[in-house]
């Protein structure tokens, strides 16, 4: 979607923008939040975004394992098993 950190940076900012305007106190509360979280002191910001990033990767990697264990599982039902009934596993 991004090629360059300076359109992640160019589109942010102009959804901040947008969402600042529309009078709605949340979005400054919640950008307030974030400036003050990234602020330098036991961690630079570098390493906190890094945190983030991890965190990020984290769940992402998390959802796709428990979707490929949701598949194994199915496959490993019995044949005679009902497409019916493989499926009311999964919900």
């Amino acid at each position: 979607m991004f090629d360059e950190i300076t359109e992640i940076r160019k589109t942010r900012k102009k959804y901040n923008q947008a969402m600042f305007r529309s009078g709605i106190s949340t979005f400054r509360k919640f950008e307030d939040l974030e400036a003050d979280a990234l602020k330098d002191g036991a961690l630079s910001r570098k390493y906190k975004e890094l945190v983030a990033l991890a965190s990020a990767s984290h769940r992402s990697v998390m959802a796709e394992l428990n979707s490929m264990s949701a598949v194994l599982l199915t496959l490993a039902l019995p044949v005679e098993k009902s497409s019916k009934q493989r499926l009311s596993l999964w919900l």
